[in-house]
């Protein structure tokens, strides 16, 4: 098995890989461990609406970072995904997805 580099952007790492039987695989992948961190770190220091810096200048909140890997892999699995925002929702609030939230709320 043969491993190149193809590409390295944003965290995200494409190997293109030659396979003892002829084929090729193209894989991407991505460290989480540093996403997870901050997504606990951002859960546990939540505060209420009004506290200073929880807030963006637009109003809105952040709720949950999800890294690139897991989104393509929850779109391959149900294309919808991509095109309805409460399908997303509905991960987010499974109990198995909660390491992506970054405020205890339901959405």
């Amino acid at each position: 098995m043969d491993r190149k580099p193809l590409e390295r952007i944003l965290g995200l790492s494409t190997d293109w890989i030659d396979e003892p039987d002829g084929t090729v695989t193209i894989e991407t992948y991505q460290d989480v461990g540093p996403i997870l961190e901050a997504n606990k770190r951002q859960y546990n220091d939540h505060g209420d609406a009004r506290t200073p810096g929880k807030m963006n200048f637009d109003g809105l909140h952040k709720v949950a970072s999800v890294p690139e890997t897991v989104l393509q892999q929850w779109v391959r699995e149900d294309p919808e995904i991509a095109r309805n925002p409460k399908l997303i929702f509905k991960k987010l609030n499974d109990p198995e997805f909660r390491y992506f939230k970054t405020t205890p709320v339901r959405l």
